[in-house]
């Protein structure tokens, strides 16, 4: 048999992909062919990522995996499980002095929070696309070159008015190879007619612009592309699309494809998948930087100023033409 304590040294270990999937690479590649037939393997962890060993075990077995016997004891402060080690009072006070991520994770052994973290519920509003005023469009994309598993490729069409963000009036997701969803994001761009596409700079631009540009020559469809650079730090990336989130300027589509981006914001950065966030991030970042290609909304213009004897002057004028209609 075989008994797991604590596969993470730290939080900081299981918040990295890569600690992650050496992780995971120890299980399957050196413990599991260890463990002889019928006897039983046993893990003890706090969950500290939604792609941790225990997600990714019980995501296995709702694929047809092993199956589990699931023992979880969260720290409720009303119904504490342990109340001689961490009473009702102790656990508020824990948690009123750490990182609330790390709360519903190590203590109530949920990773992602329903309402959010990094990013919450309660900033976004949802909209019917089909009824999506009339603003400007772009495009942008978080491209993955993978096929049936890894990341995934998603490309969206957003809008931009008054400062909101109108994110995924259109979207569409795949794992597929690059040829594929090339001609996706010409088909979305073909019916959304954007002012410019936004991807990201780096070795899968340099790998596909030749590509995309010959197709768009082909297919008659001509969208000014713009590469941005990221960098390695995804949260501080998302600081642009999270400011606007905290000031309600981001609206998502109520689509499969909108709400499967509204899911993925929630969970960062915690979740397992967050290319659609990287694709709106995006979008965020070329407002932010006040990218030349955003174009600028029309502004009315301002109202004239008026000094007080000019009113004065105009009032006088006024009734001086009532009396004279015989208004008076």
């Amino acid at each position: 048999m075989a008994i797991i304590d604590d596969p993470f040294g730290t939080w900081e270990d299981a918040q990295s992909e890569l600690q992650r999937n050496k992780v995971w690479e120890w299980y399957t590649g050196t413990l599991y062919n260890r463990v002889r037939p019928g006897k039983p393997i046993i893990v003890i962890q706090h969950r500290m990522h939604e792609d941790d060993l225990v997600g990714r075990l019980l995501a296995q077995q709702a694929c047809g995996g092993d199956r589990w016997e699931v023992i979880e004891l969260p720290a409720h402060i009303d119904n504490p499980p342990w109340p001689q080690r961490y009473d009702g009072a102790a656990l508020a006070r824990i948690r009123q002095n750490m990182d609330r991520r790390q709360w519903a994770a190590l203590y109530m052994q949920n990773p992602t929070p329903e309402d959010g973290t990094f990013f919450k519920r309660e900033q976004f509003e949802l909209f019917d696309p089909s009824k999506v005023p009339a603003c400007h469009k772009y495009q942008t994309g978080d491209f993955a070159v993978t096929e049936d598993g890894g990341d995934w490729t998603e490309i969206a069409t957003h809008g931009y008015l008054n400062e909101d963000l109108y994110l995924a009036i259109e979207g569409w997701r795949g794992r597929t190879t690059a040829d594929v969803w090339i001609e996706q994001l010409i088909d979305q761009a073909e019916r959304q007619n954007p002012f410019a596409f936004f991807g990201e700079s780096g070795p899968i631009r340099r790998a596909i612009e030749p590509f995309l540009t010959r197709r768009m020559q082909e297919r008659s469809v001509f969208v000014p592309c713009e590469w941005l650079t990221r960098g390695k730090d995804k949260p501080t990336e998302a600081r642009p699309l999270q400011a606007m989130a905290g000031l309600k300027r981001i609206k998502i589509a109520d689509t499969e494809y909108g709400n499967n981006l509204l899911s993925q914001l929630l969970k960062f950065p915690a979740g397992k998948h967050d290319d659609a966030v990287d694709m709106a991030v995006l979008m965020a970042k070329a407002v932010h930087e006040a990218h030349p290609a955003i174009v600028k909304p029309k502004q009315a213009p301002p109202p004239p100023k008026w000094s007080a004897k000019q009113t004065i002057n105009e009032m006088i004028q006024q009734h001086s033409r009532k009396r004279r209609g015989g208004e008076w």
